[in-house]
């Protein structure tokens, strides 16, 4: 069986607000079913309280994580053309299109600080003259 971790990606508002404790975090009473639900304390990552230097990985999940930890804060606007110029390096291929277009959807979906006006101002300012950043932003809206 291959191995598992338990991990937990967090990035919201506010610290984790919950128990680690598996088991803890269901309201089970019985005593028969809870011997048959595993028992562990999973990893927490809150990205949102880490520092920029301690994300790290590949540039879809370093881009990834970096918008995850922005994207509730006030800030956003004003990273977001320094989060794209990192992320430019999917346009590559296919599947970096495909995960730009997730994170720029999730970005105007997920919080009411991107529109369309905004995007579109970011993504000039990351790739000037990038036809595909503004076919992506267009298949948005």
């Amino acid at each position: 069986m291959p191995l598992l971790y338990p991990m937990i990606l967090y990035h919201g508002g506010r610290p984790w607000p919950y128990p680690l404790n598996f088991h803890s975090l269901f309201s089970i009473q019985d005593q028969v079913l809870l011997q048959h639900l595993p028992e562990f304390s999973p990893v927490l990552h809150d990205v949102a309280r880490s520092d920029d230097q301690e994300i790290s990985g590949e540039t879809a999940a370093r881009t990834l994580l970096l918008l995850l930890k922005y994207i509730f804060r006030p800030d956003l606007v004003e990273r977001l053309p320094d989060l794209l110029v990192q992320a430019k390096t999917l346009l590559t291929d296919e599947n970096g299109r495909e995960i730009m277009f997730t994170l720029l959807y999730y970005l105007t979906e997920g919080t009411d600080k991107v529109d369309e006006k905004t995007l579109r101002t970011a993504l000039d300012q990351a790739v000037p003259g990038g036809d595909t950043m503004k076919f992506i932003s267009e298949k948005i809206f």
